[in-house]
């Protein structure tokens, strides 16, 4: 079989895992959907991310991952329990523009009072 094949087929693999998942999702309560947001957020790039990297995997992994059962739901757990560091990127940031809106604030008070002293 063809390298191409192997990507198409790949590719029609996880698109049939990612419409059982959506399916499996929308049949959810509103609650159980919000709750498994994270899940449907990561599940959704994983499989963007596969289409993407499938050109690049090579004809072996491509055979092997084929015959993978559920793929998208074990990469997903299995990024879960992998180390994040996005938490920590994402609190840095937020404390980094805190700050900056801070000197925002303070500068645009001090023209203020200059404003009005004058």
């Amino acid at each position: 079989m063809e390298e191409k094949e192997l990507q198409e087929l790949f590719c029609t693999k996880i698109g049939l895992e990612s419409s059982r998942f959506k399916r499996k999702m929308l049949s959810q309560e509103p609650e159980k959907i919000f709750a498994s947001a994270y899940q449907i957020d990561s599940m959704i790039s994983i499989y963007e991310l596969l289409l993407e990297i499938s050109q690049e995997i090579g004809k072996e992994k491509l055979k092997n991952l084929l015959v993978f059962p559920n793929l998208l739901a074990f990469l997903y757990e299995r990024w879960l329990k992998a180390e994040d560091s996005h938490t920590e990127e994402l609190e840095h940031a937020l404390k980094e523009t805190i700050s900056e809106l801070q000197g925002a604030y303070g500068k645009v008070r001090t023209e203020n009072r200059e404003e009005q002293a004058a």
